[in-house]
């Protein structure tokens, strides 16, 4: 299969997910592309939006240590949001967002190298009528296939011998 053959769906973004505290890495460690993505120990929440308000848009261009991408996620939501003070405090805070597509696809933004080392850049721009995030990224890679989140390690409140 070549890679310059037609595409011949356009998918449109469907749901909306932010993580607030886990870590990315590649998948498959030993793969050279490592386009593919695992989170670690994630607290990952799905976002209403309305399907106009969501915009991403990606931007390669090539720098003298290599390959850029630029990676921008938009939002948007009403200003008249009683909780709008703590969910601007909480989109502060992402990590990653997880973007479902209608062709059933799932995509990762956030993960800038290997392992994930510099969290999305968040900018909040708000009047009396709309509130928009803006979540901006610098990768090597282009937005990855999200794999899944993987917790790690047990609690304490698990036996450590199941019968």
């Amino acid at each position: 299969m070549s890679l310059f053959t037609k595409v011949s769906s356009v998918p449109k973004i469907c749901a909306v997910y932010f993580d607030l505290s886990g870590k990315s890495i590649a998948f498959d460690p030993d793969n050279v592309n490592f386009h593919h993505t695992v989170v670690s120990n994630g607290l990952i929440q799905e976002s209403y939006f309305q399907k106009s308000t969501v915009q991403f848009s990606e931007k390669a261009s090539e720098t003298n240590p290599g390959t850029k991408i630029e990676q921008t996620l938009t939002v948007s939501f009403n200003s008249s949001d009683e909780k709008r003070s703590e969910r601007i405090m909480e989109l502060m805070g992402v990590r990653h967002i997880i973007i479902k597509l209608t062709n059933g696809e799932t995509l990762i933004m956030g993960r800038n190298d290997y392992f994930q080392n510099k969290k999305p850049l968040v900018t909040i721009n708000s009047n009396h009528i709309k509130t928009t995030a803006e979540f901006y990224c610098e990768s090597i890679i282009p937005i990855s296939r999200y794999i899944g989140n993987v917790l790690v390690g047990l609690p304490n409140i698990l036996p450590l011998t199941l019968v």
